[in-house]
């Protein structure tokens, strides 16, 4: 049974006995407030059964750790909906309760452990399929700050792919796009076990290739500092890559920093930025990379 209003003051009001409650109801264009009242107390945030599309069987309040004892939920329409409604309804469905004191065991051993491999910057929604065979998912999963009001995609993605060569490597595509940023970093969920990581430069732009010298660090642990993309990889229309191995996640976790360092223009001190074409992340030994050649410049 589903019950329905949209006149200010109208009520309903339910007992269960649990440590656990779930208020399930239906939103909609023309869903509206309500208040909610756990034995007797007024929660501080109304219910708000809009959405721009009519859905059922939603969770509108739920709460947990509450005593496994008596409880009241009562439920109060405000007779109005927020700025976005076209009415003011609110909808109840039921209220799901329980008792359950046995904690969800979480299964021993989480998180992926196959290879991850993204491509940042690139724009297509599929995957791109290298020449090994091998899928790169574009790498929308990065953390980047660049202040208020700012698009991080305009301001970190480089989606225009590179039109000149890129020499020294074996697949071009993976060294075309890319993200850039003063700090970014990438939260990778694995499972238990030591993994490899390849992080893939290409120092063809000219940015790039000029002043920036970035930090990297792996689950907070600094890797190389200052590091010189051209010097590396051997100039600046080459691609290549570093490794790092014997990495293991903290908290479920692989973490990888790129952190610009500053820099001396003149009188100035400029802010440099890291930059990252491509990441390839998995279980076991990683393979040949390059020595890393690493500038420190004025921090």
């Amino acid at each position: 049974t589903t019950h329905r209003t949209d006149r200010a003051g109208a009520a309903a009001r339910a007992a269960f006995r649990g440590n656990q409650v779930r208020l399930i109801g239906g939103v909609g264009p023309d869903g509206g407030l309500a208040e909610v009242y756990l034995d007797g107390v007024k929660l501080d945030v109304p219910v708000d059964c809009w959405c721009p599309t009519p859905r059922a069987q939603q969770v509108l309040y739920y709460r947990n750790g509450l005593s496994s004892d008596a409880h009241t939920l009562r439920v109060v329409a405000r007779g109005r909906g927020n700025p976005h409604a076209t009415g003011a309804q609110v909808t109840i469905d039921a209220l799901q309760y329980s008792a359950a004191a046995q904690p969800l065991a979480p299964p021993a051993e989480p998180g992926p452990r196959e290879t991850q491999r993204m491509l940042f910057g690139y724009p297509a929604r599929q995957d791109y399929q290298d020449a090994a065979g091998h899928p790169w998912r574009p790498g929308t999963e990065f953390v980047i700050r660049l202040g208020a009001l700012k698009d991080a995609v305009t301001g970190s993605w480089w989606t225009q792919p590179l039109t000149g060569p890129v020499t020294g490597i074996r697949d071009a595509v993976l060294y075309r796009y890319g993200i850039h940023g003063q700090e970014f970093w990438i939260n990778a969920t694995v499972g238990p076990g030591k993994y490899y990581a390849r992080l893939k430069f290409a120092a063809a732009r000219a940015l790039e290739a000029k002043f920036n010298r970035f930090d990297i660090l792996i689950n907070g642990e600094p890797r190389v500092q200052g590091l010189d993309v051209p010097a590396t990889v051997g100039g600046g229309d080459r691609g290549g890559d570093l490794v790092f191995n014997d990495l293991r996640p903290r908290h479920g976790i692989i973490e990888i920093r790129l952190r610009g360092r500053r820099w001396t223009s003149g009188p100035a001190a400029v802010q440099g930025e890291a930059f990252l074409q491509a990441l390839e992340l998995g279980q076991g030994a990683g393979g040949p990379g390059l020595p890393p050649v690493a500038e420190l410049v004025q921090p």
